[in-house]
């Protein structure tokens, strides 16, 4: 094969040469008092130089504006990690008290694009005349940094009490461990119990972290429970100490519109984490769904024979019964299994009902 290229290269050379020998053809150049002549095919090579000199040419200058992006870019980085020292900075000294100070290095991180939303937010902390319009301004803003304002901005809305505004905000933030105890507080301000259902299994000691306000706010939205859905979704958020209170419980599932939506409801709630508090109240639900509890304590009997949990819904259902004397005994046999405070209280309710008022004085 590579024999047959070079025979084939010189035919060629040898037909090239005669044809430019027999025919070499002229090319006259002609400005003004300058006159050029030459053969056709010297003129075509000149030509083909020139082509790949000015190709060259464009690639030699190619290759310089490369390097002069790359120098740009080194430049820009360097000044951009100016800019994120003098941010950090800012915010440090404006965290520690030393407000004014803070403020200096925050207006410098202000000059440069990166840092100058995040700075602006800053700034914006501090009370002023044109504290809102720079908020608007950041609302409105693209940037990277917005979320990070987004954050904050979220912060003062909550702090000024403008939580449906908050809520707008928190909209815009990522689901993460950082993010989502701030869209907690946020949720429960606004009621939004479905949402936060959602995320809840996201946080790492989600129960943990819940703080004293935010459980008391919690605790206390259950008075503006409007329908079963709200109050179903309410139910299913409340952490585990919440579900050991059975009068809590009752009190909300007692207010059901639909009676059999409240055993459902509550019998889901004992599936997914039981609890001494879920079994009293399951037990506690009135007389419409009866005969279906009965059914479904019966059931957990024959799966947990021992339980104090279920020895403790035998006895609700028995006081509403208003069978006194099987409720003290299913009492009874709770408290031996697990001690409870709750159901020691049922039992001295049931004593009293039952007319036994020196065992009752005894318990107490």
């Amino acid at each position: 094969m590579r024999w047959m290229m070079v025979l084939l290269t010189m035919l060629g050379a040898l037909a090239l040469g005669t044809l430019v020998s027999r025919s070499p053809g002229y090319v006259l150049i002609s400005y003004n008092d300058l006159t050029l002549q030459t053969s056709l095919w010297l003129a075509s090579v000149v030509i083909f130089l020139a082509f790949g000199l000015f190709y060259c040419l464009l690639r030699a200058a190619g290759s310089f504006w490369g390097l002069k992006n790359q120098i740009s870019d080194w430049s820009n980085a360097r000044q951009q990690k100016k800019a994120l020292q003098f941010l950090e900075k800012g915010i440090a000294l404006t965290v520690l008290g030393e407000v004014d100070r803070g403020r200096r290095y925050l207006r410098r991180a202000h000059q440069w694009s990166a840092t100058r939303l995040l700075a602006e937010t800053f700034l914006a902390r501090e009370s002023g005349p044109d504290s809102a319009a720079m908020m608007d301004r950041l609302r409105l803003s693209g940037h990277t940094f917005e979320q990070i304002a987004f954050y904050y901005q979220t912060e003062d809305a909550m702090r000024e009490g403008a939580a449906e505004a908050a809520l707008a905000l928190i909209e815009k933030l990522p689901n993460n461990s950082s993010t989502l105890p701030l869209k907690r507080r946020v949720w429960i301000a606004n009621g939004a119990y479905r949402t936060m259902a959602q995320h809840q299994k996201q946080v790492s000691k989600f129960e943990d972290d819940l703080m004293l306000s935010e459980h008391q706010a919690l605790l206390e939205s259950r008075r503006n429970l409007a329908s079963d859905n709200e109050r179903r979704e309410w139910l299913a958020i409340l952490p585990s100490i919440s579900l050991q209170d059975d009068e809590l419980l009752l009190e909300v599932l007692l207010g059901f519109d639909d009676a059999s939506a409240a055993e459902a409801c509550c019998r889901s709630l004992i599936e997914r984490a039981p609890s001494l508090g879920l079994f009293l109240a399951y037990g506690g639900l009135g007389t419409q769904t009866l005969a279906i509890r009965h059914r479904h304590a019966q059931a957990w009997l024959s799966q947990f024979p021992s339980s104090a949990n279920v020895s403790a819904c035998f006895g609700a259902l028995a006081t509403v019964e208003d069978d006194q004397n099987a409720a003290i005994s299913h009492y009874l046999e709770c408290l031996q299994l697990k001690p409870s405070a709750a159901v020691k209280r049922r039992l001295a309710q049931a004593y009293l009902l039952a007319g036994r008022y020196e065992e009752a004085r005894a318990l107490y």
